[in-house]
Order: structure tokens, then sequence, then C-alpha cells
């Protein structure tokens, strides 16, 4: 399987950090506060987690996967987890969305 880090963007500017896929395209949903906490736990145990409270905001998620690319999204800071967009390996409609690169706001690890 091939893994990159994804960073998601949040409007009023928080980033958090995610895991992606390569291997199937695809955002692995569960968010952490920082790169730090998403290595340390989700490389060795990779908990499930989905929102349950319905209260997810637009965000613009990124990954540094190739060359890197992103793209728009949803996820819930309350559930910890990304609810929409998880990448064109599911959601076919974000490769017209995708946009090459790094954004302007990644953070280098």
């Amino acid at each position: 399987m091939s893994s990159a880090t994804c960073q998601v963007k949040f409007n009023d500017g928080t980033i958090m950090y995610c895991r992606y896929n390569g291997t199937s395209d695809t955002v692995i949903p569960a968010l952490f506060e920082n790169f730090d906490e998403l290595w340390n736990i989700y490389w060795r145990n990779e908990p499930e987690r989905l929102c349950s409270c319905g209260n997810d905001e637009p965000v613009e998620i990124a990954t540094n996967y190739a060359h890197g690319f992103y793209w728009p999204g949803k996820a819930c800071r309350k559930c910890m987890c990304v609810t929409e967009g998880f990448g064109t390996g599911i959601d076919e409609y974000l490769y017209d969305l995708e946009i090459d690169g790094l954004p302007h706001w990644w953070k280098k690890l």
C-alpha cells in the first residue's frame, strides 16, 4: 500500500492531518490535530471515525502524494473526521475539482 499525508484546512485557518491511501486514491477519514499524533497513533492503530453529529463544514483537503494535489471537501471537528471529498478513487466528480501541486497553506513537515 502506498501512503501519504493529508492536510485538511478549515475556513478559519486551522489545519488537521489524516492519511491518504495512494493505492485506492482515497482519504482515510480519521483526523488528528498534529502530524506527530497522526504518525504515532494512526500508523499503528487505524481508528475508524464517522461523523455522528452532522456539524461538518467546508474544508480544503491536500495530499503530498505524487507531486501533490488538493480539492474541496467537508470535515467535522467534533467527530474528528473527513465527511466528504474522500478522493478521486471514490468521488469521481473530484477529478474536475482537483488542483495539481501543493496549496500555499501547506505546512512543511
